[in-house]
């Protein structure tokens, strides 16, 4: 229905009444739809914060799950290696005195080069510059390359790199000095390494050589030439059991 220009709309009570709805519902949905804006909001913010404080917690206080076993082991190794740092290289493993004239004897009964100068003593003073007993890098020359026996092929060659420093002597050939110091360096680091409970020539098997077997061949020499060096020196008649018996002679 048109209206003149001079009609006033509170003539029409009905027509005024359905647009007060209408404005009241429009009114009421928009009411609605920001207070539904600002609870998702709300929402939204409680979660990030709520995420936001889980992830400041400390790892344990994360999840009760424990770590994956290879992580739990890694922290094993790296511990025990620790300790085995503070307490040192095992004893029997460090720079020591030995009787030069028994082991020679054996090397020279293997036709080993190393018998001869300069490997020797280039072996040696190695051994000594990093605290590493000569006796065990002697042992590895022998598990590497018997020896350098003399009469072997290329045993001249050999001889710079007993110890296959950097795979092996035909890869690295050097001198006796160098590749004695590279593989005195190696074992003075691994042997300062050894986990509590780790037998260390077996641990250093680990690093050095790809065969399992390597420190079985290493340990059975090495204890080898040791005995040969301690049987000399019980050989000779000490200082100490010289002084008792002279004690003991003066007893009434």
């Amino acid at each position: 229905m048109r209206m003149g220009s001079g009609t006033n709309i509170a003539d029409f009570p009905g027509e005024s009444l359905a647009m007060a709805s209408s404005d009241d519902a429009a009114a009421s949905a928009r009411l609605r739809g920001s207070r539904g804006r600002r609870l998702i909001w709300g929402l939204l913010s409680a979660l990030l914060a709520a995420g936001m404080a889980l992830w400041a917690l400390p790892a344990p206080e994360r999840t009760n799950a424990d770590p994956p076993d290879e992580l739990n082991a890694g922290i094993v190794r790296e511990s025990a290696a620790t300790e085995a740092d503070a307490s040192g290289m095992p004893a029997l493993l460090r720079f020591r005195e030995f009787e030069e004239e028994p082991v020679l004897g054996y090397l020279h009964s293997r036709d080993s080069l190393l018998a001869e100068e300069p490997y020797f003593s280039a072996i040696v003073a190695s051994a000594e510059e990093y605290d590493v007993n000569p006796l065990l890098l002697l042992a590895i020359t022998g598990q590497e390359q018997g020896f350098v026996p003399k009469s072997g092929l290329h045993a001249e060659r050999i001889a710079n790199n007993p110890f296959n420093v950097f795979h092996s002597w035909e890869e690295y050939n050097t001198d006796i000095r160098d590749s004695s110091r590279i593989a005195a360096k190696l074992i003075a680091k691994l042997a300062g390494s050894v986990p509590k409970g780790e037998e260390p020539i077996a641990w250093m098997n680990l690093s050095y050589a790809e065969d399992p077997a390597w420190s079985t061949g290493v340990r059975l020499l090495f204890e080898k030439l040791t005995e040969l060096s301690e049987l000399s020196e019980l050989s000779e008649p000490s200082s100490s059991l010289s002084s008792l018996s002279s004690e003991e002679a003066d007893l009434p």
